[in-house]
């Protein structure tokens, strides 16, 4: 597993990453995360990546491509510097043998709903929360999911190198939106070029972290809306 941890120019990291990311390490260095996976699937040995650069898009291509080309990691976790992610989180997202799986966490404003939506349409913004389209019943264990962020996300070498086939060095991507609107999110690019290969991506909706702003926002914050 590689890790690719995006600090944003000229702003501090968060403590709450400082202290999530360092249980997070020694439960990887311990190697007592492997309780939660057969053999086979034991995470035994890991590289950290400290991206710098920016724009994000830019950023986080970069690291794709040093994935690729400098390890022979089965694995890369985007780790974004303004999360808190729990010290199981690489163990746990491994776990699903999935090649494309993200944790949960909320938008740093409300209404506080995921990040990680669902297609309604076949328009550019035609997404919604996974919120506002399944009862809280069904957001439990692996929920298949349209788009989501980076921010805590694992994806496998054979989606990169599908994804490279069909976009080259191009795996994120940020876009304008419609009618002059802010653009989309780079993150947005990823999952759509992953779904364009067959790529099925998912969401553990139970992992959850917290999206750091003035405070922690947690995947229930969105409750009263």
């Amino acid at each position: 597993v590689v890790l690719g941890l995006l600090l944003a120019h000229g702003f501090p990291v968060p403590s709450a990453f400082v202290v999530g990311y360092s249980g997070l390490l020694q439960t990887i260095l311990t190697g007592t995360g492997n309780a939660l996976l057969p053999r086979h699937k034991e995470i035994t040995s890991a590289q950290a990546w400290f991206v710098h650069d920016f724009p994000i898009d830019f950023a986080r291509n970069k690291t794709c491509v040093a994935f690729l080309d400098k390890t022979d990691g089965d694995m890369l976790l985007f780790l974004d510097a303004d999360m808190k992610h729990p010290p199981d989180l690489a163990h746990r997202l491994v776990a699903h043998g999935k090649d494309i799986v993200t944790a949960r966490y909320a938008m740093r404003k409300p209404p506080f709903f995921s990040v990680a939506m669902r297609r309604i349409g076949d328009g550019p913004t035609d997404y919604q929360a996974v919120e506002k389209l399944m009862a809280p019943e069904e957001l439990r264990g692996l929920v298949p999911v349209d788009s989501a962020g980076a921010g805590a996300l694992l994806i496998s070498r054979f989606a990169l190198e599908r994804i490279r086939e069909r976009a080259g060095d191009n795996w994120f991507q940020y876009q304008d939106g419609p009618d002059g609107l802010r653009s989309r999110s780079e993150d947005m690019w990823f999952f759509e070029q992953a779904k364009a290969v067959g790529l099925q991506p998912y969401l553990d909706a139970v992992l959850h972290c917290a999206h750091v702003a003035q405070f922690e926002v947690t995947p229930d914050y969105h409750k009263p809306y």
